[in-house]
């Protein structure tokens, strides 16, 4: 690794106390981050459950420079200062690594309810509403939604959303118009069992770029790091037409029975793949930490992402946007720790099977260079 450039703000100190939340009760409790030759490990003790230890990185060195922010942390806050409404527990696809852990018999909130919910977004660093579920476009009234969400909040109103309903053009042009961008899960061929679905996707995202909808980023859910290589291809299909793309490795959040790696993996394997390509990875000083780093290839940025689950979460950085409002009593917290707390609920009715964290393999020959511009 490069020494860090001069200018840049460490967020927080790389050992010490932090607070964490019990795997078994979700409630917040002490922990501290040790860091031996095995990597970084989380410590913290439940007065209920008892002690409880993960290695939540293998690579010391990457996790003290995710630590470092930079100046593009202010422009990545425009970006990203968004709060998100679960606007349904349905969904029309069954993802492998689902966070949001569908309810298909679920009732719908009201759209009073949702604007009620929503009044309640008062951060400074948050200036939109994103719809989220399981999938927004699963709600017949999804058009009248948008349309009073921005009357009621001033705020305009984003979408993330797996795409497949606006491989209808009609659909497409009754929901985009009311929209100030759209967020696009579209993952690999097979990452859903019907391979028509992956078509009906790419025709949807080809739908949003003819109109000109504004797209915030495209994203990716690897299922183990093989996955790059398609995933490579995607990207470069539709590079330029996001803001960023998102890739996710598999993690301890929601359901999934992949195999977790850890971020620094993923980033190692990313840009070997940029450089067999004769690409060049530049690591961006923005809002980085141990769940996501920011960097570009060219002009097009890219977030690579590991989310945390509970065993992994350190609350010091689940802080910033996005931000969430999918359980109203805890307020407008960030989107990950709402995701995590939610589970507490949805474990009960949703079965998830337990995957034991195993590191991939290491990866050598990683070229980075820094930049501090915007």
């Amino acid at each position: 690794m490069q020494p860090i450039l001069q200018g840049q703000n460490r967020q927080s100190p790389a050992e010490g106390p932090t607070i964490s939340l019990c795997n078994t009760c979700y409630e917040e409790i002490p922990a501290e981050i040790r860091i031996n030759d095995s990597g970084v490990h989380l410590h913290k003790t439940c007065p209920q459950h008892g002690p409880q230890d993960i290695r939540i990185e293998s690579d010391a060195d990457f996790y003290r420079r995710s630590l470092v922010s930079g100046p593009g942390q202010d422009y990545w806050y425009q970006v990203i200062g968004t709060t998100a409404l679960e606007v349904t527990e349905r969904c029309n696809v069954s993802c492998p690594s689902c966070y949001a852990l569908p309810e298909n018999g679920a009732q719908d909130p009201s759209i009073e309810e949702l604007v009620a919910i929503a009044k309640q977004s008062v951060s400074e660093k948050s200036k939109t509403l994103i719809l989220m579920g399981s999938e927004p476009t699963m709600r017949r009234d999804l058009p009248e939604l948008i349309q009073a969400l921005q009357k009621e909040t001033g705020k305009p109103v984003s979408m993330y959303t797996n795409g497949i309903r606006l491989a209808s053009e009609k659909y497409c042009d009754e929901v985009l118009p009311h929209l100030y961008s759209i967020a696009f899960s579209l993952h690999m061929r097979d990452y859903l069992p019907q391979p028509i679905l992956f078509e009906k996707k790419l025709k949807a995202l080809k739908n949003v770029v003819e109109r000109r909808v504004r797209v915030n980023h495209i994203s990716f859910s690897l299922r183990d790091l093989d996955d790059l290589d398609e995933v490579w291809e995607h990207c470069k299909e539709f590079w330029g037409v996001p803001h960023h793309f998102r890739i996710r490795t598999p993690s301890r959040v929601g359901r999934c029975d992949d195999e977790p790696f850890f971020l620094s993996d993923l980033l190692k394997a990313f840009v070997r793949k940029a450089n067999s390509e004769g690409k060049k990875v530049v690591w961006y000083p923005a809002d980085n930490n141990p769940y996501h780093v920011m960097v570009r290839v060219g002009e097009q940025f890219f977030r690579l992402i590991h989310f945390p689950g509970v065993e992994e979460a350190n609350l010091s950085h689940l802080q910033s946007p996005p931000y969430a409002l999918f359980m109203p009593e805890l307020g407008e917290t960030n989107l990950v720790h709402q995701f995590i707390m939610q589970e507490k609920d949805k474990k009960a009715r949703t079965p998830m099977r337990a995957v034991e964290r195993m590191p991939t393999s290491q990866i050598d020959g990683m070229e980075l260079i820094q930049a501090v511009s915007v």
